[in-house]
């Protein structure tokens, strides 16, 4: 178990490395963006965005398709 701990030790690092890095450029970077509220999106990306919403959405209501779904396929790929 040695090994796993070691693995466990080391994802550790990198992630507070990143999440660490993450709050030193939100607080401590002198040059802070200036932020636009409402940027125009072309009408492509606006289509692909309500669809995206829309799939989404189906699928937190109504779970149970996609476990249908994958479930098959899973069991076609295992023969």
């Amino acid at each position: 178990m040695y090994i796993l701990a070691l693995i466990g030790i080391i994802c550790t690092v990198v992630g507070s490395f990143y999440s660490l890095r993450l709050i030193k450029i939100i607080y401590y970077h002198p040059n802070k963006p200036s932020w636009e509220y409402s940027k125009q999106i072309n009408k492509e990306c606006a289509i692909l965005l309500g669809l995206v919403v829309i799939f989404i959405l189906f699928f937190f209501f109504y779970p149970s398709l996609l476990y249908i779904i994958t479930h098959s396929i899973s069991l076609a790929l295992s023969f």
